[in-house]
């Protein structure tokens, strides 16, 4: 789990990185890429 959350977290930073402002809309979209791969 702790692997899946580091994972997450260098997603979403990438995401509001790029200029998306919105971390928690980052956030999720960050989850679903990573459900969606599992």
């Amino acid at each position: 789990m702790e692997g899946t959350l580091m994972v997450l977290g260098s997603n979403s930073t990438k995401l509001v990185t790029k200029g998306e402002g919105l971390n928690k809309r980052s956030i999720a979209g960050a989850a679903a890429d990573l459900s969606s791969q599992l």
